[in-house]
This record gives structure tokens, sequence and C-alpha cells, in this order.
């Protein structure tokens, strides 16, 4: 039970009772405070009636139905949307995992400075793959209905493929960010690996199901697109990549390099896709380009029976052949098409790594702070490295580490094309 007080006075004594039994009495100093209030194991559903005292004075008394739940840990209390006000392009509401190469999370402002997420603007862009400082790439979107291959303004809800949300439906747990999107009617929930994402669209509405991919999308810092690819090399797959560069980026004489590969698989057959170079849309057709203002594919599902599309995405800075071998070894082969799975794998993994800190409290919010400020320190620096040990340092050369997934932060942090 959680139970949410504002105490205005020192030494006041906070009772519970659960159908008549004492569950909690403790004294309390002044002060706002979510209590957790430890109830007995529950084996199956069931009604109980709890009354609270302060002071041995009671204040409120009601019925509270409780059931078996899953077993919780201390990634439970982790909340990515705090801090996501008025911040930096490398915090954001998104599933995260430790050190994560792939970072997808909303995107729902113009370029800029502090661009990324903001919670006042009420649509989103696009669901973005990299939130590093002075790097960005890989924009997913679901849409329906007319074909828009512009993102659109942060301050007009309805331009480009963007849409207006339900602030009331945003969950932004550790482990999925999930958002109803208003103007075509669909649901969309993001979750992910250390190089890899997973998403599910569901389509409401529409009878086709459409996902947009961007490779120029609306970062703190803006890039040019020196060449790129995309290929829909099966009904099922897409790959491609992106050169970028950003320039002057913390001074008027530092330039950022680097290439986004990847990898995206759907799991079901596409019926149609087209691809957009600078505005001009060709359908059934690849792309390949030196240069490009704005790029992208687009691809539609029938979504007649089955309103759900999947689709899962590996990314590399070294090669296509990595992005696929990032994917399969972190997603398709032990989680398979199961996005709980892969939640469930993120709470795992952090548990171990938040765990190995315990605070003794029992305010919940007390808790919320610690782990989410924890959870932040350990995500917001990256992996380059791909899962076989590869990696692409400043001088261009690809190089392999001896112990994979052992690298010291220096060489995480650090070893990519230009040397950040």
């Amino acid at each position: 039970m959680l139970l949410d007080i504002l105490k205005l006075k020192d030494d006041e004594r906070i009772k519970v009772l659960l159908d008549g039994k004492k569950i909690y009495d403790k004294t309390h100093e002044k002060g706002l405070s979510r209590l957790e209030i430890p109830m007995p194991y529950a084996s199956k559903e069931v009604r109980s009636k709890y009354a609270i005292y302060i002071n041995d004075k009671l204040i409120q008394t009601s019925s509270i139905k409780r059931s078996p739940k899953r077993l919780g840990g201390v990634s439970d209390y982790v909340n990515t949307m705090i801090g996501a006000a008025h911040s930096r392009w490398m915090l954001a509401p998104g599933p995260w995992m430790p050190f994560g190469m792939v970072k997808i999370s909303p995107d729902n402002q113009n370029i800029g400075w502090q661009a990324g997420y903001e919670p006042s603007i009420e649509s989103i862009g696009t669901f973005s793959h990299i939130h590093e400082w002075t790097m960005a790439g890989l924009g997913t979107f679901p849409t329906a209905g007319q074909l828009k291959t512009s993102v659109g303004d942060q301050y007009s809800t309805h331009s480009g493929y963007r849409s207006a949300i339900d602030k009331a439906s945003e969950q932004a747990p550790l482990g999925y960010y999930a958002v109803h999107l208003l103007d075509q009617d669909i649901d969309a929930k993001l979750t992910a690996g250390t190089r890899s994402s997973f998403q599910k669209y569901t389509y409401h509405k529409s009878d086709t199901g459409r996902i947009m991919i961007d490779l120029k999308v609306n970062g703190e810092y803006d890039y040019k697109i020196k060449d790129l690819s995309l290929k829909k090399v099966s009904d099922y797959k897409v790959i491609g990549y992106s050169n970028q560069l950003s320039e002057n980026v913390w001074s008027t004489d530092a330039k950022q390099d680097y290439i986004v590969y990847f990898v995206m698989e759907f799991d079901k057959p596409i019926i149609n896709f087209g691809t957009w170079h600078n505005g001009r849309v060709t359908d059934q057709s690849d792309l390949v380009a030196d240069s490009a203002q704005s790029a992208g594919m687009y691809v539609e599902f029938d979504v007649r029976k089955n309103k759900e599309v999947q689709l899962r995405t590996g990314i590399s800075y070294v090669s296509i052949a990595n992005a696929a071998e990032n994917l399969k070894t972190e997603l398709s082969d032990p989680f398979g098409w199961s996005f709980e799975r892969v939640v469930a794998n993120q709470h795992r993994v952090w548990n171990e790594l938040l765990g190995r800190l315990e605070i003794k409290s029992d305010d919940y919010l007390e808790k919320e702070k610690f782990y989410t400020n924890m959870y932040r320190t350990l995500a917001s620096r990256n992996t380059f490295s791909d899962v076989n040990g590869q990696w692409r340092s400043s001088d261009e050369t690809i190089r392999t580490m001896k112990h994979p997934g052992t690298l010291p932060w220096a060489v995480m942090h650090f070893g990519i094309r230009s040397g950040i």
C-alpha cells in the first residue's frame, strides 16, 4: 500500500490497520511522504478493509483490492520522466539499458539547444535511436492515411507526420515507454537492448499501417547526411546506413562524423514501400545517395485482421553485418517477438546493477529520486563497441577488444570515429 501524506508537524505517529490488524506504526517528522506500507501476501484476489490513524485519531477508512503481483525490485522505483523537462538531448524518457548504444526515446522538439523531449509539448515527432552528446539518428514512427515525409514543427501539432498525443496515456517507467497517438488512433510501445530496439504499434482504425524510417531527425546539434543507403532486402527486413557529419559542435573547429548502420525486422510482411529524398517520393524503390537534406523510407502493412505490427532494430557504428549480429544476439535469439520478455530482461539487468546500493527508507519518493538518479548516471554513458568487440577508432581503424563487454569507460566514451 502506498500512502501519500503531508505531515504538518514533527513527531506525528502514523498507524495503519488492515482487516483489523496493525501493519504499520511509526513516528515521522513533518514533510511530504509516500509511505510504503507492507501488506500480507495474497495468493488470490481479495478485498480488505483498512484504517489510517494519525496520533491515534482515525483519518480515513475504506477498502482495497489485493491480488498476486510480479515480484518487484529496485528497478521499479525508476521514473524516466524525472529530469526530462527543460533538459538536454541526453536525458529523455526512454527505456535505456546501462551504457546503451541505442537510446530510443520520443522526440517532440525542433533542432536546437536542449532539443529532444519536452513534457509540455503535447505531440511527438518521431522515436529516434541515438541520444548522445553531439550524436543523433535513425527515427521510426507509426502513421496512417496521407503520406507525409517531414517530421513537422513542434509549434504545429498536426504538421508533418508527427501526432498529437494523449498525455494521460503516457507511461515512462524503467523498461518501456508507451503513449497513445491521437491523430491516427495508434498505440506505441518502445523497449530496447543495449544495441537494439523493440517497438510495438497498434493501429486501431486503419486498414493499412505505415512506419516511417527517417534518417534525418531533429537533434540538439544538426547534422548533414554525406551519403546513405536504404534497401528492402525481403518482405520482412530493411537495411541501411547514414554517414553523418555535425560541424562546429562544441567549438568553431570541431567536427563530429560517424556512420549509423542498421538492420530492421518486422513480424508481418511489407505490402508496400517507397523512399523519399529531399522531399521527392519514389514508390517501390530503394535509395542510394551521396548527400541528402532529408531522406527516408516508408513501409506499409495490412492491419485489417491483426492490428498490431512489431519491429526490432539493431544498430552499429562499424557495419551492417555487425548491426545484424547485435540484433540477433540481443533480441531475436533470446526473446523472439516477445515485447514483455525484453522488458523483463531490462528489469533483471537493472535490478542487479541498481541493487548494489541499498537505501533503508519506507518513503517511496526518497527511493524514486535515489534510484532514478542512479539510473541516469549509468544510462548516460554509451557503448560504442558491438557484441563481437569491434569498434571504430578515431583514425578510422576497426579494432577489436580482447574482452567484449568489459570496456573501460574511457574507451566506451571516446572510442568513436571523431574521437570525442
